[in-house]
């Protein structure tokens, strides 16, 4: 393809991750959420390391994936392009209509005001910026007051094609980054209503959690309902190659799911939610069922 790869050193130390220190960085503006403020430190040595890096080898383009490496864009010289997955301000707005009025909200409260003056600081130092989906594009573009790009996740089709083993007729499959708070609710709601539901109509319904960065909650409460929890998997196309059903029931969040695009390309029957379908163009009752 003509592209050239290059590794630019950054240092990684171990930092702790209390969360008096996160509420911390939060209070004093040091990043967008909760999460991003355990990784805060090692954006200072990415920023170094992208500065040095063009003192003896200018380049034409940074490409920031990740609006949490934002500030990156502040210490090149070169035209810079931001990518944005979601928006955080955005998601904590959804996540707090979930919350309802617990501890966990007055966190999600804070991240939000934190978030609705970091993204805009720091969003407008790069040049361009994009999204996922068109729902994003239009409130980072008021945010900013400037045109976003939309840019879709690219679905390869030959890589997640169904090969000739058939599918269960009992597995339910869950299929996501459990790090991700939208992921991890809906395991949260799958096993306290949905599934109850489920196995009350098929007794013999099984279900299956696949997932990257499990919780000890998660998997307990996956366990208790009679649920399989794999964690870590090398490859996530069998599972849904092997569903009876997908079920995406998100209920937060922002950006394109891929468990959504991923589940479609493999040709697994899914259930998913209208927030789960943000910037999918997908017809419930013909694409899907929702």
């Amino acid at each position: 393809m003509g592209v050239r790869v290059e590794v630019v050193p950054w240092p990684w130390n171990r930092m702790s991750r209390g969360r008096i220190r996160r509420v911390a960085r939060l209070l004093r503006g040091a990043a967008p959420n909760f999460v991003a403020s355990a990784m805060v430190g090692q954006v200072r040595p990415l920023s170094q390391a992208v500065a040095a890096h063009e003192l003896y080898r200018p380049v034409d383009l940074v490409c920031i994936l990740q609006g949490d490496l934002a500030p990156v864009a502040d210490v090149t010289n070169a035209p810079t392009a931001l990518f944005l997955f979601d928006v955080v301000s955005r998601q904590a707005d959804l996540v707090l209509s979930q919350d309802g009025l617990s501890l966990r909200s007055v966190r999600r409260r804070l991240e939000r005001r934190t978030a609705l003056r970091w993204e805009p600081l720091w969003y407008r130092k790069a040049d361009s910026v994009a999204c996922v989906s068109s729902v994003d594009a239009a409130i980072v573009a008021k945010m900013l007051d400037r045109n976003v790009t939309v840019i879709a996740n690219p679905i390869p089709d030959e890589f997640f094609a169904r090969g000739s083993s058939p599918p269960s007729t009992s597995t339910v499959a869950f299929i996501g980054s459990l790090s991700w708070e939208p992921n991890a609710d809906s395991v949260r709601w799958i096993c306290s209503d949905i599934w109850p539901r489920v196995r009350a109509r098929r007794p013999d319904a099984r279900l299956r959690i696949v997932g990257r960065f499990p919780t000890d909650e998660l998997r307990r409460l996956v366990e208790a309902v009679g649920g399989e929890f794999l964690a870590d998997v090398g490859d996530v196309r069998p599972f849904y190659w092997g569903a009876a059903a997908v079920i995406a029931p998100v209920r937060m969040g922002s950006g394109m799911r891929n468990k959504v695009l991923h589940a479609m390309a493999c040709g697994a029957p899914l259930v998913a939610t209208p927030s789960a379908l943000e910037g999918i163009p997908a017809v419930a009752g013909k694409h899907l069922l929702v």
